[in-house]
């Protein structure tokens, strides 16, 4: 008896579990498609960090050419 109700027990949880939905989520059509997951000011900080990267390496790159002369 304790093994039967035990097993009836799982047998109908599978059931159960077997019986979800199988139809897809729907995307929302009003929602315009982003081009990227990133917010367009971090996009703009990027932007604005990769130019004073150049900068930095330009005056690393004038300051090694001063003293590669002594």
């Amino acid at each position: 008896m304790k093994y039967s109700l035990l097993i009836s027990f799982f047998m109908g949880l599978l059931f159960l579990s077997g019986c979800g939905s199988k139809e897809e989520p729907t995307v929302q059509e009003k929602k315009p498609a982003t081009k990227s997951f990133i917010p367009d000011h971090q996009l703009e900080a990027l932007e604005k960090a990769k130019g004073v990267e150049a900068t930095l390496k330009d005056a690393n790159k004038r300051r090694y050419e001063s003293t590669k002369n002594y």
